[in-house]
Order: structure tokens, then C-alpha cells, then sequence
């Protein structure tokens, strides 16, 4: 019985280490990746890290042309004040991109929000725990 509980253990283990959602972001050292749910909508937040502050620079204008690649966007908005913070709004999703220091986040909606709502909604949580 000691036996089959201790393989049962080991197949969740295994299986939570190989089941992870495809990373959106394909630059820099994956740190995290969670879902949050805010005012009834869902968003997935993915942090990315990397070696240091130039790196993440380069990394994230890398990531900005990722994403154009992969749809056409539909909208997108700069912070002129802060030029590494981009929202972009596909048909499907609205992303929001955002550089600090050594690190990169990306918030995605679960779907495609107007970029003003989209960006007073996930305001509480850009820069969280970053």
C-alpha cells in the first residue's frame, strides 16, 4: 500500500513538472506564470527574467516584435512617459507589456478588451511582485 501511495505521488509530481501551459514569452528565464481573476474577468501573467538591465532592454523590444508576429494587431498604446509599457489589442486577447529593471511581464486577457478598460482594470497588478 506504502508503495502504490509513494508512485502515486511521484506520477502527480511528474506530471505537474511536464503539464505547464506553452510559455507566451520565449525570451529570458522563465520565473512565473499564473492566472488572477479581477472585477469577473480572467488574466494570465507571465514574468520573465533577465541576466540584467541592458539584457531586459534588448529582450523586450525582442518581445514587442514577437508579438507583432503573431497576429496583426488591432490597436496598440505606448506610455510615452514610460516607453517600456505597451498595451496591444488582437482580436482575440489584449496584451500589456512591461519591463522593469531586469525583468519582463506580460498580462494577457482571456479576451479582447478595449485598451482603456483593459488598462484601469489590470492597473492594481502591472507592477506587483515583480
Amino acid at each position: 500500500m506504502l508503495l502504490w501511495g509513494g508512485l502515486l505521488v511521484f506520477a502527480f509530481v511528474v506530471w505537474r513538472l511536464t503539464a505547464r501551459q506553452p510559455r507566451i514569452l520565449k525570451r529570458g528565464r522563465f520565473k512565473r506564470a499564473h492566472s488572477v481573476c479581477l472585477g469577473g474577468r480572467q488574466y494570465y501573467i507571465e514574468d520573465v527574467v533577465f541576466e540584467d538591465y541592458q539584457q531586459a532592454i534588448h529582450g523586450y523590444f525582442k518581445i514587442v516584435s514577437d508579438l507583432y508576429q503573431c497576429a496583426v494587431p488591432l490597436e496598440v498604446e505606448y506610455d510615452f512617459f514610460d516607453f517600456y509599457s505597451v498595451i496591444i489589442r488582437f482580436e482575440g486577447a489584449t496584451v500589456r507589456l512591461l519591463r522593469c529593471v531586469d525583468k519582463v511581464r506580460l498580462i494577457k486577457s482571456m479576451q479582447a478588451m478595449p485598451i482603456q478598460t483593459f488598462e484601469q482594470a489590470v492597473e492594481s497588478i502591472a507592477y506587483k511582485n515583480i
